[in-house]
């Protein structure tokens, strides 16, 4: 029997109806997806701050006041559909005892709001976006959740919090979790992306949240083993 006592959730896909913070954005302020920096980035050709740096200026050179203002993004975020059952499923997790973290690639004005719908006291890590004394965003950012270093993180929340894997269970809809799967002793594909399965190993796939509460339930039984994932 395992006790989970650390629940990791992605945001995008799994909180929110979208699965990606940076797409809803350039679509809100009416701006073009640039494919080609994403591209250059994929292919190893420009870091990912480079690309942050690109896709924000994107939207700065895009918009038409000539600049995007923190009420912009967080205008962005109310024409998202939160998935308020998620939610719900966080606050059951955290009332019960389990340590509740939010790992997302997207962007901290997003996954901030939804941290505090959980609870004001809800650890959470994005990329961080930087805003001038006026209130104005600026190219760039911070990158804290880079592409394909979720995992790390999670070892890392792990260590800080002395709770070792077999413990902690990760929940993420697509490829792009995979690094936060191979950290976790339960990863759950919630929602996924189904052509994406044969990219990932994960112990278990559910499609809703009562799903995902049986599976988290049953592990800790030891009904569920996940030793090869």
């Amino acid at each position: 029997m395992n006790k989970v006592k650390l629940v990791a959730f992605d945001v995008d896909g799994v909180f929110l109806e979208n699965r990606n913070s940076w797409d809803t954005v350039s679509s809100f302020l009416g701006t073009e997806k640039n494919t080609q920096n994403y591209q250059l980035f994929i292919s190893g050709k420009i870091s990912y701050y480079e690309w942050m740096y690109l896709d924000t200026l994107s939207w700065i050179r895009g918009s038409k006041k000539g600049y995007v203002s923190k009420e912009d993004l967080e205008r962005a975020f109310q024409s998202i559909k939160v998935k308020v059952e998620v939610v719900d499923l966080a606050k059951r997790l955290r009332q019960s005892g389990k340590k509740i973290v939010l790992l997302s690639g997207g962007i901290d004005v997003f996954v901030r709001k939804v941290a505090l719908m959980i609870g004001e006291d809800v650890t959470w890590f994005a990329n961080i976006l930087i805003f001038d004394s006026n209130g104005r965003l600026v190219p760039g950012g911070i990158p804290l959740v880079p592409a394909g270093k979720k995992g790390e993180i999670l070892r890392r929340i792990r260590e800080k919090l002395n709770i070792v894997k077999k413990e902690t269970a990760f929940i993420g809809d697509s490829a792009w979790d995979k690094e936060g799967f191979t950290e976790s002793g339960l990863s759950i594909l919630y929602n996924g992306i189904k052509e994406e399965l044969s990219e990932m190993k994960v112990c278990a796939v559910a499609e809703n949240v009562e799903e995902v509460e049986k599976i988290i339930n049953l592990y800790e039984a030891g009904e569920i083993l996940c030793e090869d994932f």
